[in-house]
């Protein structure tokens, strides 16, 4: 049987891991608008501005997650 701490920090691992990868998707998503299309850029740039900030949050939560499991 699985230790309730290891499951619960891998069910919030999974999470983060999902919600970075929305994240990403629209990172990469609204930069390939702005560069092919060339509308509403500067909408468009904080958007991306924003999303990277979550990102980087997230990616900071899993770090977290990383330092509790190595102990």
């Amino acid at each position: 049987m699985k230790d309730p701490n290891l499951r619960q920090i891998g069910s919030e691992m999974r999470e983060l891991v999902h919600n970075l990868n929305n994240k990403m998707e629209v990172i990469i998503g609204r930069t390939e608008l702005a560069l092919y299309t060339g509308k509403g850029c500067r909408e468009v740039l904080e958007e991306v501005l924003k999303v990277s900030k979550d990102a980087l949050a997230l990616l900071e939560r899993l770090g977290q997650l990383g330092r509790e499991l190595s102990g």
